[in-house]
């Protein structure tokens, strides 16, 4: 019986090493457009699809306050914003009926929302609804919105917008 030996060669050759900068343009034409056009606030929140945030603001959190908050997106705006208000003593409807109309509309990124808040603020001012009795209460449920909409993110986001 005779056995067959099987032989391979290897051939070697020499390997260059290039560095590729995934970031420059002249090697990858085209990038930089894609990567702006995906980090941009069209990419990123109209095409989102829509959702709703949905928040209960209750006792535990200020005074006797009770109130539902639902907020709807779409093509990334505020299209719908509903504050129920299940128990609030001394409450005046028209802080409500202001701070919805202030965000509904209004692009859902954290800028447009911070303006729109102010814009709010200033009105309820404007319209002597915001006196030294209430503003503690309606500085709180500015900042309710801020965070349910995701746009608060810290006590200086805090600082800087009640500042305003």
């Amino acid at each position: 019986m005779s056995k067959i030996y099987l032989t391979s060669t290897l051939l070697l050759q020499a390997a260059t090493v290039s560095y590729a900068d995934a970031l420059d343009e002249t090697q990858y034409p085209g990038l930089a457009a894609l990567r702006a056009e995906i980090s941009s606030w069209e990419w990123t929140f109209a095409k989102t699809p829509p959702f709703t945030i949905n928040r209960r603001l209750s006792p535990t959190e200020r005074g006797n306050a009770l109130i539902d908050i639902s907020i709807k997106v779409r093509q990334g705006l505020i299209c719908e914003a509903e504050l129920q208000v299940l128990q609030c003593s001394g409450a005046h409807p028209q802080w409500f009926l202001t701070l919805k109309n202030g965000i509904q509309g209004v692009k859902f990124d954290k800028e447009s929302v911070i303006n729109a808040l102010s814009g709010v603020k200033s009105q309820w001012i404007n319209e002597d609804l915001y006196g030294s009795q209430q503003a503690d209460f309606l500085d709180w449920l500015l900042l309710a919105v801020m965070q349910t909409t995701g746009v608060a993110n810290s006590s200086l986001d805090h600082q800087l917008f009640m500042s305003a």
